[in-house]
């Protein structure tokens, strides 16, 4: 394969067919990151209503580095991987503190949950710096256009996919452009279900396409570990004006959230006081949350001590909850 062609080829096909997104009208520095933050595992129709609200209101850096943490994370509310928000909020503080954005790869790197691809995707948009970003699009392209077969979750596979992309940077005009274009391409057209290749702009570089290879077959992703099952079960008081919540610790699922009283077990400690209104399953990466939640009625009978919550008036704006809570508690307000 000529590494050369196939970069142009790919640079080319970004610059006519790229999606219109708003922080590619002007990519500086701060509005490249903040998108690559609200879009790391979260699909672009997902999350560009959270990135807009952010961008309208933190519109500089250093407005978003004077924001309380429960401000940026009512913002985030719903999108989930919540570290990604508080990390967020901490690059800021010391982006303003250094009175300056990173330039390098590795200048990004050293900030709060940015790791190589995320640093990669910066500076190559922004600085024009050579270094590859490789995701889970970008390993789809590769895998097929040069019939790797081997495991995706592998170390050693993932090394080689860097080796490959960073070699084929190199030759690009405009490094950002090459680096998008990969993960454009392998969003919208070499897609892992019915991949586009009549519209690939390089498919007559395509191992698989030039092979007549079964696409569904690469990449090859052995199974995950299975995820660990919670039980978690939540007291509400539906005759109560206010709901009492308590900020969760800045470790674990839902760090920095705040949570309606809750016991974990297979049985619940409002069983006897109250009823079951509400259960479902919540999937995180790791883990498979089974919540419940109790109407218990008022908060005179919960079976703890409560003087540590915060009661939150119903007819105001509550502060940032997960996703199973907020919906509940919303569809409550809203009877």
């Amino acid at each position: 394969m000529n590494d050369s062609i196939f970069t142009q080829n790919i640079e080319n096909w970004y610059v006519n067919n790229k999606r219109d997104l708003p922080w590619r009208h002007n990519p500086k520095p701060y509005l490249v990151w903040l998108a690559e933050i609200v879009f790391q595992q979260t699909q672009i129709k997902q999350g560009m209503g959270h990135y807009k609200r952010l961008v309208e209101a933190f519109p500089t850096v250093e407005k978003l580095a004077d924001a309380s943490e429960d401000d940026v994370l009512k913002l985030w509310e719903g999108l989930g991987y919540y570290a990604r928000a508080r990390n967020l909020h901490k690059a800021a503080k010391l982006i303003q503190s250094n009175d300056a954005f990173p330039k390098t790869g590795k200048e990004w790197e050293s900030l709060p949950g940015i790791g190589p691809y995320t640093a990669a995707a910066i500076a190559s948009v922004c600085a024009n710096e050579p270094i590859a970003c490789v995701d889970g699009n970008v390993m789809r392209v590769l895998s097929r256009t040069h019939a790797i077969s081997d495991d995706i979750r592998a170390g050693t596979t993932q090394a080689l996919m860097r080796k490959i992309a960073n070699e084929k940077i190199q030759f690009a005009e405009h490094p950002g452009n090459f680096n998008q274009g990969m993960m454009e391409l392998g969003a919208i057209i070499c897609t892992p279900k019915k991949p586009n290749c009549n519209a690939c702009p390089v498919q007559h570089q395509c191992a698989l396409y030039n092979n007549q290879l079964d696409p569904s077959l690469y990449p090859f992703k052995s199974k995950a570990k299975p995820r660990i099952k919670r039980h978690l079960h939540f007291a509400f008081a539906s005759n109560e004006p206010f709901v009492l919540l308590r900020r969760n610790p800045e470790k674990g699922i839902w760090a920095g959230l705040y949570l309606l009283p809750f016991n974990e077990g297979k049985e619940s400690a409002f069983k006897k006081t109250g009823s079951l209104v509400k259960k479902g399953k919540h999937l995180l990466s790791h883990q498979e949350i089974h919540y419940y939640i109790w109407d218990i009625k008022t908060w005179k009978l919960l079976p703890d001590d409560h003087t540590d919550y915060k009661h939150a008036p119903l007819d105001k704006p509550l502060p940032a909850l997960p996703v199973p809570l907020k919906k509940f508690v919303d569809a409550f307000v809203n009877l």
